[in-house]
């Protein structure tokens, strides 16, 4: 946010979504995952295998979006089922579809009411906004900054 300013739309668009994201975070690792600590407590392991199934999953991760996030064969067809017979069996596929469309939505409108801009293809149509493309980069370096360091501390 530190590109953003104050009074920046899409400073105020993310704010209800980024507040207090670090502390909260912050504490949820203290909590859960440190030594002793609740997720450590409810496996049946050492606290170093614990960390090392951590960093298995820390380097395998691949980001999905929502829509692929659930395997196809999880699909009502794949399954032998009509679509209202999956959705009382695994009502998560519908759910999170709808609630994706709803994101898209409203992202799509606030590029549309702020920035004139329409999103209704593949583009990547940044709206012709320093603050923004300085933001963005800033997110990419730390991201890649976090993945680098993790990939340092593992060995």
């Amino acid at each position: 946010r530190k590109h953003l300013p104050f009074d920046h739309p899409l400073r105020i668009f993310i704010k209800p979504f980024t507040y207090h994201t670090v502390s909260v975070n912050y504490q949820a690792a203290l909590s859960l995952v440190n030594n002793r600590g609740l997720v450590h407590r409810i496996w049946a392991s050492d606290y170093e295998e614990f960390l090392k199934v951590c960093d298995y999953i820390s380097m395998n991760y691949k980001f999905r979006l929502l829509p692929n996030f659930i395997d196809k064969s999880m699909d009502a067809d794949n399954n032998n089922k009509t679509k209202d017979e999956w959705d009382k069996i695994y009502p998560i596929h519908r759910d999170l579809n709808e609630f994706w469309n709803i994101i898209q939505k409203y992202v799509q409108t606030f590029f549309e009411i702020n920035y004139n801009l329409s999103i209704k293809d593949d583009n990547d149509n940044l709206p012709d906004d320093l603050y923004i493309t300085e933001f963005i980069q800033e997110i990419c370096k730390q991201t890649i900054f976090v993945y680098v360091m993790h990939i340092v501390l593992i060995y």
